[in-house]
């Protein structure tokens, strides 16, 4: 299975992606892990970030990819056989923001401001044209109880019925 997971800072897409991961038993990739270099705190250039994503998608035949919208988008739609969409509603991505900082306090992190800039900006036109292209292949998923659904569908082997 490729598994493109997307939705606004704070939406819970890495914990989705690390508990499909574990059951699935398929690596999984941050979208920001290939557009940043960790190493040396910069943003890796264009062909760099290509040159990770082929990389991935040419040698793995199952992963998962999960991130906020950026330029890889089609491509990884395209490479994907689910597109799982966490949009989660605003205040719920703010209360979890709120829970993530108080956690990793001292680590530097992005000013509040900047990340609820990214909340409330996530929903690009790209994204909605990606999305309606790919809709076939794309589930939507609006809260905690629609995660714990998607789980527990996937795990009867019944992913594809719960669209």
């Amino acid at each position: 299975m490729k598994i493109v997971i997307l939705g606004p800072v704070a939406s819970g897409k890495t914990t989705l992606s690390k508990t499909l991961a574990e059951r699935l038993q398929i690596p999984r990739y941050e979208i920001d892990e290939i557009v940043h270099n960790d190493e040396t705190k910069e943003k890796r250039t264009k062909q760099e970030q290509q040159e990770i994503l082929n990389k991935i998608l040419k040698e793995k035949d199952e992963w998962i990819i999960e991130g906020m919208p950026r330029s890889h988008l089609e491509v990884l739609s395209i490479s994907a056989t689910l597109i799982l969409y966490l949009d989660i509603s605003k205040e719920e991505c703010l209360k979890n923001l709120k829970k993530r900082r108080k956690k990793t306090k001292g680590e530097k992190e992005a000013p509040l401001e900047k990340m609820i800039g990214y909340i409330e900006n996530e929903k690009k036109e790209n994204l909605k044209k990606i999305m309606q292209k790919y809709s076939y292949k794309t589930i939507i998923l609006k809260s905690r109880n629609d995660i714990k659904k998607f789980l527990i569908a996937l795990e009867k082997g019944e992913e594809y019925k719960y669209r």
